[in-house]
């Protein structure tokens, strides 16, 4: 992992240009996570919300929290700010969906911890890719998703061989 910071790093200031203190910076960002915890911890950092997309940005996630609440799916949802996608397009939130078993402990507690199987789907908003085929440019707010169907197949197969479930 440290590897891969160094290398995007890196990039960021070869390629891209930026100053390596704003390289630094997004690094610290980047190796955040949680829940509302997060959304808290970024509310407080002044400089963050001094930058209008990075305060709206902060208040929708804030907001989407909300809904996971009011929907009773909030211990189901986290943000994860490493998280990206290497398509221009999106102009939003993106997301994935990660599929976790339960992993028995061996320290005796009856306690299980979810363990990540892998990600099953991901996708985001991109309000501008519609008005790339647009002859006037409108733009179209738009949010995808891509299912990875053959991977969900995988998990359903060994999960059918392992309770030894007649299929078909």
């Amino acid at each position: 992992v440290e590897q891969l910071m160094q290398d995007v790093r890196s990039e960021m200031i070869d390629e891209k240009g930026l100053d390596p203190e704003v390289a630094d910076r997004i690094g610290e960002y980047v190796r955040l996570n949680g829940k509302l915890e997060l959304v808290e911890q970024l509310m407080q950092d002044e400089q963050m919300m001094k930058n209008k997309m990075a305060r709206q940005g902060v208040e929708e996630m804030k907001l989407i929290l909300t809904y996971c609440q009011l929907f009773g799916v909030l211990d189901k949802v986290s943000f994860d700010l490493s998280l990206a996608r290497g398509l221009d397009y999106y102009t939003g939130i993106i997301y994935e969906a990660v599929l976790t078993a339960e992993k028995a402990q061996t320290d005796g507690t009856d306690k299980n911890e979810p363990v990540g199987v892998g990600s099953v789907a991901g996708g985001g908003r991109y309000d501008g890719l519609v008005g790339m085929f647009d002859p006037k440019g409108k733009k179209v707010p738009c949010v995808g998703v891509s299912i990875g169907i053959e991977r969900l197949f995988s998990l359903m197969e060994a999960r059918a061989e392992k309770s030894e479930e007649k299929v078909r």
